[in-house]
């Protein structure tokens, strides 16, 4: 954070979020037509992917990429220029007021988005939470069979 972006990651970035918007879409729309478990089945496959490109992130970073999906979905913002917990700080009520006095539809807390709130919130756990148990299914399936080599002597 805070480091000039040079175009080519800038372009990589864009890469990785065109992925990520279109696993999303896919996982929604296949919401009511395909069975639950095969949306589990990708976010399990992702994290499998992820080992093995070496892509590893801490707790934190899997906050984050929930709590920014979840926001980006609704309130359907795609400038974040006004996102005060950005830098760890917790809005105050008057910042609060203030993004609901300049825009009504963009409440977070209001009762219809609250509903969607919670509804991307719970998908966006689920989705993580396979994400990561596929990562480290496939780092512990790893780990075995280094050792098994080492025992084998190969």
């Amino acid at each position: 954070m805070g480091k000039p972006m040079h175009g080519l990651s800038m372009v990589l970035m864009k890469g990785e979020a065109y992925r990520i918007q279109n696993f999303l879409d896919t996982a929604v729309g296949s919401l009511g037509f395909c069975p639950i478990s095969s949306i589990y089945d990708m976010a399990h496959r992702i994290g499998q992917i992820h080992f093995y490109r070496g892509v590893n992130f801490g707790a934190d970073n899997w906050l984050v990429f929930k709590r920014v999906t979840v926001d980006q979905v609704t309130t359907g913002q795609t400038d974040s220029s006004f996102d005060p917990e950005q830098y760890g700080k917790t809005p105050t009520c008057d910042e609060k007021q203030t993004v609901v006095n300049e825009n009504p539809f963009v409440n977070p807390y209001s009762g219809e988005n609250c509903l969607a709130r919670l509804g991307w919130n719970k998908l966006m756990t689920v989705i993580v939470r396979e994400m990561k148990r596929g990562f480290l299914e496939e780092a512990m399936r790893n780990c075995k069979e280094e050792d098994n080599n080492d025992l084998l002597g190969n």
